[in-house]
């Protein structure tokens, strides 16, 4: 520990540093959809990840697809994905990553910080995840002063989309996978400071039911109604709930007045599974409730969003994790970890093969509700908890999985 404790020491020393750039980011309100402030999130992070010394740059990511509330597809703007590499000539490669995104759009109420006592801060995105990202900018700072540096390659992408379920900057995972040995995301810890070991699947997608307008009072019985049909098909698809799976009819948009008959409805919904194969059985369950479910006059259209599969605990990922518990032992910081039901970009990583350990970021709770707050101090935790290992990889003294990572 000794070769390593200078570096950690000077992050014990950025605690203010590290608090102001969480107040400035949290305070730039940068919901998925808000583009203005996506772009004012990106000034602010190129001007300190630039200090990193690598080769920045900025990615245009694709509309997302989605379908309106007429029935119809539309597509949706994305911000821009922020991408930082240093690539040296051996052959250890690490991603780093996070998302700048949060849920609260610049309509939202809950648009600035307050300390809540003496090592707790409340806000917008503190912990999901703009807490995480000042983890990973100090973490990987430490590390670049380090002289351990130049064994390790590293490359981060920040996203714009996360909280849609990175429909736009999905592609740039796939390559990012395919390039790098292991990856890091700094999503918050539990509550209790628990690491998410591994992680359910989310499928969104949207149910579009078509049927006929009429007037109410003259031609009632002429129309078919959209609203009628898809009400006893999401009866049907409560009922899949179970122990081990969760569907959740989250939005419904019908109609346009009381006095016509309903010629459209659509439902958004989100599939939970805790594996592959239930994700698979659940998407057949719900293509087969939409066959028997239409009728003469109505259409129902299954139209897909994202999907996310089933993180699992591989060996490879138990790697990882083997670091990670050390790492803590050394640090003196209690281990622990917990499987959960939700999802991350450490999910899309998984499925194209790279062990990730997704949950570096600071402790905290309340997550997408106006009651989110993160404990101060465990900002500094983890990342010095990141920069040890990140040193400690790079030094040798852990053995990287068997991932086949191809070059950039």
């Amino acid at each position: 520990m000794n070769y390593y404790r200078p570096f950690l020491d000077w992050i014990d020393h950025q605690k203010e540093r590290m608090l102001a750039l969480l107040n400035t980011w949290a305070n730039t309100n940068s919901g998925s959809l808000n583009l203005e402030g996506l772009d004012k999130q990106m000034l602010l992070l190129k001007e300190n990840f630039i200090h990193l010394g690598g080769e920045i740059q900025e990615l245009t990511l694709p509309s997302f697809k989605d379908i309106d509330t007429e029935g119809e597809p539309c597509k949706i703007a994305l911000g821009k994905a922020l991408h930082v590499a240093k690539i040296r000539s051996n052959g250890t490669r690490v991603f780093l990553g996070g998302h700048m995104d949060t849920v609260f759009g610049k309509h939202s109420p809950f648009q600035t910080t307050s300390r809540q006592g003496n090592d707790t801060l409340q806000g917008p995105g503190v912990a999901d995840m703009k807490g995480g990202l000042v983890v990973l900018f100090i973490a990987l700072l430490a590390f670049e002063k380090s002289p351990f540096a130049n064994a390790l390659s590293w490359e981060i992408l920040i996203n714009p989309d996360e909280e849609l379920g990175s429909p736009g900057s999905r592609a740039i995972f796939e390559r990012i996978a395919k390039r790098n040995h292991f990856g890091l995301l700094f999503e918050p810890s539990f509550a209790d400071g628990a690491f998410v070991s591994e992680r359910g699947g989310s499928w969104n997608v949207n149910i579009v039911v078509k049927g006929k307008a009429a007037h109410v009072g003259r031609n009632y019985h002429e129309g078919k109604s959209a609203l009628y049909a898809i009400a006893p098909l999401i009866a049907a698809l409560e009922a899949l709930n179970a122990s081990d799976v969760i569907i959740n009819v989250g939005q419904l948009s019908s109609g346009r007045a009381a006095t016509i008959v309903p010629d459209i409805a659509v439902a958004k919904v989100n599939v939970r599974t805790e594996t592959v194969r239930a994700m698979l059985q659940m998407q057949q369950a719900v293509e087969f409730l939409i066959r028997i479910h239409a009728r003469e006059g109505i259409t129902i259209t299954l139209v897909p969003a994202t999907l996310r599969p089933p993180k699992p605990l591989d060996p490879q990922t138990k790697t990882l994790f083997s670091w990670l518990e050390q790492s803590s032992h050394d640090l003196g910081y209690p281990y622990k970890v917990r499987r959960t039901a939700g999802v991350s970009d450490g999910n899309i990583l998984a499925s194209y093969g790279l062990p990730t350990i997704d949950t570096l970021g600071p402790i905290g709770s309340g997550l997408h509700t106006h009651e989110e707050h993160i404990v101060i101090d465990s900002i500094v935790e983890r990342a010095k908890l990141t920069a040890l290992l990140l040193m400690k990889v790079a030094n040798g003294e852990y053995t990287l999985p068997q991932h086949k990572a191809i070059p950039l």
